[in-house]
């Protein structure tokens, strides 16, 4: 995984904007997080771009809004092994409680846990698009179910 990371003016030039354009299409992106940053007067957009060295550019169907990540790629092998267990007690979870998998937890989600140093609730919930009820309803069983897993 790489990052890219820009600092666009608020009052850009289309040349700075095209540079960044050419990139995000030619670079298979995992993800992009952008702010507005002020200083002194100025303003601009700070943004920041994970993206896979050789991956395949974000190629996205007419009628789909989202991309497919390959986490083989984008994830260490250990860290893809734990992603890999914890995407089959999902779909334990899912069956379980007769809602579709991504109800339980998307795969963005899912690979934010098995890249942390501890898996614990503290740090599941700093997760972005982990609320209160995720947590509650799914989150505490999963990581149960991986350490019972573990041991």
């Amino acid at each position: 995984m790489q990052i890219q990371i820009y600092s666009i003016p608020t009052f850009a030039n289309q040349a700075l904007l095209d540079e960044m354009n050419a990139f995000l299409r030619g670079h298979q992106i995992i993800d992009v997080k952008q702010q507005l940053v002020t200083d002194e007067g100025s303003a601009y957009w700070s943004i920041f771009i994970r993206y896979v060295e050789g991956g395949k550019p974000n190629v996205m169907a007419k009628n789909s809004k989202k991309s497919s990540i390959d986490y083989r790629e984008v994830l260490d092998k250990e860290t893809f092994k734990i992603f890999s267990k914890l995407r089959s007690l999902r779909k334990e979870l899912a069956e379980e409680n007769g809602v579709p998998l991504y109800a339980v937890l998307n795969n963005k989600e899912l690979a934010a846990i098995a890249s942390l140093s501890e898996m614990t609730l503290d740090n599941v919930k700093k997760i972005e698009g982990i609320g209160q009820k995720k947590m509650e309803k799914y989150v505490a069983v999963l990581l149960q179910r991986y350490a019972d897993s573990q041991a």
